[in-house]
Order: structure tokens, then C-alpha cells, then sequence
């Protein structure tokens, strides 16, 4: 049968060296055949590679991988992630980062493979940290997913992947994850429920149950998580049906909650020096365009992106005219980072020129994904003699 099943996987070995060296001292499954502990020093990977073996599909796979360190201060590592694998090998917790880890400090991964399909799978675990050896380390991720064949005659249900993970979630912000429901038995089977815990766990499924599956049929759950509060997430989604020995089929639901932000928003702060929303500029031919500096800055907690900055000059009866020094390239500022524009007037005259907003012309524009102001304009004035 197919229910949930977690396989742990056992690895423990020992090496040493200050470029990575590896030892296999045994220990771990008989088909691992990549390094147990990999050393950067004073830092420790265990292990340096993780072979989850032959996982049947419909079920599930464990691996835990720590980063310790026993040198002198500490060492912060930074992020976590995994790449590769279709989906089916995830975090499914983890250390809070960014963390340091001092003395005999530790960080502590805990992986899942998931296999959806009857293949060979291969992901890596890429770690972020500070330290002069492993500022980027790769842990290789490898397992084969079969089919066992279902359970013979009768119904049988199967829910992909076995696990799902949210990841990191500011709090009250949404994230979904789609498991399919199959049934891979010989005989159709009735879903008649699914229910979530806690309740910020929620499910959508567009038929009305219950619902019949006959041999071979699959249909897609989407589960969604808004966190209320900051935390960890240990969230079950079950399946009810009518099958025998599996009439309660479940699904761990893994993530972690915390306050990222205050605002959730880029946000465009302009300083002009004076009028936020209008400059005033005062050129001599004989000397040259009068040239002011803007400042703008993301005051928001998201990156904003500057996509353009430019001015509408007076094509009516011009005196002068406006111009920037931007580059025609996007710029992205982190939160409280900041780009200087220059804005020009030349005269060609004796001239006054003075903004016309309602057929934008002498309007300087600067656009971007600002919540609060995605086209911020600013009047422009200008005298020439």
C-alpha cells in the first residue's frame, strides 16, 4: 500500500583536512556511495553527500545534514535552499537563519524526498555561509523513485508528494502547494473528506465530495498556508476515503513563520531638496545649465526598482529645456538604499518655462513599483537668460 512511510537515512563517517577531504567508514545505506563528512577546516558538513535510495512512490524519504563548527568566534551561516530534484526532495525544517554557530554550535537540516514517479532523482542542498573555506557548500542529493505496484487487487490511494513544505512566510502572507490524489488500485475507491490542522492550514478541491476515483484517476488538491502568528508549522493534511487499511491517509505540512516586514512593500521616497513635487532651476546661457541633484530612496522593506526617469518638456513654445543624466537602464535599490539623478535646465533665450501638468510637459517622471507612488512627477520651473 502507499501510505506516508518515512525512511531515515543513516550516515556517519569522519575526515579531516583543510581542503575538503572525504572518508567512508560505513555506517550508512550499502548503495551511498558519495562522502559521509566533508571538512573545511574548522567547519564540518555531515554528510557531505545524501543518497536517500529507492523510495516508493507515494512515499517518503528523511535526511538530516548539520553544519558544525569548533573553531575560534563563530561563523554565520546565512541560507539554505534546495535546487533540482522536479520538486520532490524539500526542507522540511530547519535552523532559523541567518544563525552563528560557535564552539560546538550547529545548524541543522532536515530533508524529504518525495518520489512522484518511477525514475532516478537529483537535487543539491546549497548552503550560504561566511566562512573562509565554505562560503558556498553543495551538498549532493540523490534517490530513485519505483512503483511497488500499488496493492494488488482493490482500490488503493496514493497522495503526491508525501510532504509539503511552505518555507519561510512573513506573517499573514499566503503561500499554496498542489498535492494530486490518485488512485492506483484496481477497483475505484470514494474520497470523502480531507481536513487540515491547524486551521491556517486550508484546502481547495473544485468537486464536491464525496468523489469517486476509479483505477488510474488523479486530481490535483491545492493546500494553502497563512501563518497568524510567528512560528513553526507542523500541519497535517488528511484524506478520508472508504479504502481499507488507508481510510485515514496523511500528509505532513511543514513551514516557518516570521515578522519580514513591517510594510511588505517597496516605497519611493523623493528629495529635491526643497519642494518634494517641484523644482525651480535659474540658467545663464553664457554659464551654462543650472544642475540640482534628486535624491531617491526605497523607504520601503521589499527592493524597488527604478524602470525609468525621464522629463516631458514644452513643445509648444519652448524657452529651454530639461534634461536627466539617467541611464535608460532599471535600477533596483534594497530597503534604505538610494540613487542620485541630475536634472538640468539649459537656456537657449530669454526664457520662463513653467510646467503644464495637465498636458504633462515640463513634468520630470520617475517610474517604478513604489506601493505608494509608482509614477512620482515632479513640476518643473525654469528661467533663462
Amino acid at each position: 500500500m502507499n501510505a506516508l512511510a518515512t525512511l531515515p537515512v543513516l550516515l556517519a563517517a569522519g575526515c579531516i583536512g583543510l581542503e575538503p577531504l572525504f572518508s567512508d567508514t560505513g555506517g550508512g545505506p550499502s548503495d551511498d556511495t558519495g562522502p559521509e563528512v566533508v571538512d573545511y577546516g574548522d567547519l564540518r558538513v555531515q554528510p557531505g553527500a545524501v543518497d536517500f535510495g529507492q523510495i516508493a512512490v507515494g512515499s517518503s524519504g528523511e535526511a538530516t545534514v548539520v553544519v558544525s563548527y569548533d573553531g575560534d568566534g563563530d561563523t554565520i551561516v546565512s541560507a539554505a535552499a534546495v535546487s533540482g530534484g522536479s520538486g520532490t526532495m524539500v526542507i522540511t525544517g530547519m535552523t532559523s537563519l541567518p544563525t552563528a554557530i560557535s564552539g560546538d554550535g550547529e545548524a541543522i537540516f532536515e530533508l524529504l524526498f518525495s518520489p512522484s514517479s518511477d525514475r532516478d532523482y537529483y537535487g543539491e542542498l546549497q548552503i550560504t555561509t561566511d566562512h573562509h573555506q565554505a562560503q558556498e557548500i553543495t551538498v549532493t542529493l540523490d534517490g530513485v523513485g519505483f512503483d511497488d505496484g500499488g496493492g494488488g487487487e482493490g482500490p488503493d490511494i496514493a497522495v503526491a508528494p508525501g510532504t509539503v513544505d511552505f518555507g519561510l512566510l512573513d506573517v499573514g502572507a499566503s503561500q499554496t502547494r498542489t498535492l494530486t490524489v490518485s488512485n492506483i488500485g484496481t477497483e475505484a475507491f470514494f474520497l470523502l473528506d480531507i481536513e487540515t490542522t491547524p486551521a491556517t492550514l486550508t484546502w481547495d478541491f473544485d468537486p464536491y465530495m464525496p468523489l469517486e476515483f476509479d483505477p488510474g484517476e488523479s486530481r490535483e488538491v491545492t493546500v494553502e498556508w497563512t501563518p497568524a502568528a510567528i512560528g513553526t508549522l507542523h500541519g497535517e493534511v488528511v484524506f478520508v476515503s472508504d479504502v481499507a487499511g488507508e481510510e485515514r491517509l496523511t500528509v505532513l505540512a511543514s513551514g516557518e513563520a516570521d515578522d519580514i516586514c513591517d510594510i511588505c512593500a517597496p516605497m519611493i521616497s523623493v528629495d529635491t531638496g526643497g519642494e518634494p513635487y517641484a523644482m525651480t532651476f535659474f540658467a545663464m546661457s553664457l554659464f551654462g545649465p543650472d544642475t540640482q541633484q534628486v535624491r531617491i530612496t526605497n523607504s520601503g522593506d521589499q527592493a524597488l526598482t527604478i524602470r525609468d526617469v525621464y522629463v516631458n518638456n514644452d513643445i509648444l513654445a519652448p524657452g529651454g529645456e530639461f534634461s536627466t543624466n539617467w541611464s535608460g537602464s532599471s535600477v533596483t535599490l534594497d530597503p534604505w538604499q538610494g540613487t542620485l539623478v541630475n536634472v538640468s535646465y539649459t537656456a537657449t533665450d530669454t526664457a520662463f518655462d513653467i510646467p503644464y501638468e495637465t498636458f504633462d510637459m515640463n513634468v520630470l517622471h520617475i517610474l517604478s513599483n513604489a506601493a505608494n507612488d509608482s509614477d512620482y512627477s515632479i513640476l518643473l520651473t525654469g528661467t533663462g537668460l
